[in-house]
């Protein structure tokens, strides 16, 4: 099978990028496959360099997504609409992810994306990529309120 996770997770944030709410939904990895997803903006170099400490300070791997602390910013998009950032881990759950990022990690294309350095091999429970989402401030609080509203009725 293909790489389903991925291909989903790509969709839902290209329908999300569409539809005029201002929420975004993207895959970034220090180790992307994909050349359009590598970690870009200054909050991705912040969060992913976060995200790689706390993997390596993990005891063991436990395969969940929980040991690790949200890394998340309130800031502006290029408008100046006021939004918050959130980067949470994504880790090689299955043993089909770590078989198909280790294949290609060994792949010509990838390993000039990462300068011919030694491929990069993944266990089961290791960071493997991260998903940032971007929430337009105006719109969560809207959400906020109408989780309120549904629980007092």
């Amino acid at each position: 099978g293909g790489p389903l996770a991925a291909v989903f997770m790509g969709h839902v944030g290209q329908n999300l990028a569409g539809d005029g709410s201002g929420v975004s939904f993207v895959l970034r990895s220090g180790w992307n496959i994909n050349p359009n997803q590598g970690v870009v903006t200054e909050f991705e170099q912040r969060g992913w360099q976060q995200l790689v400490e706390q993997a390596e300070h993990r005891s063991g791997n436990s395969e969940s997504a929980e040991d690790f602390e949200t890394y998340w910013e309130e800031g502006e998009l290029d408008d100046g609409t006021p939004v918050n950032r959130v980067m949470i881990p994504d880790l090689a759950s299955a043993k089909s992810c770590v078989e198909c990022h280790n294949r290609l990690e060994q792949t010509p294309e990838v390993l000039a994306m990462r300068g011919r350095k030694p491929a990069t091999q993944f266990a089961q429970g290791d960071l493997i990529g991260a998903v940032v989402t971007t929430v337009p401030l105006a719109t969560s609080s809207a959400l906020a309120a109408q989780c309120a509203q549904t629980q007092s009725d």
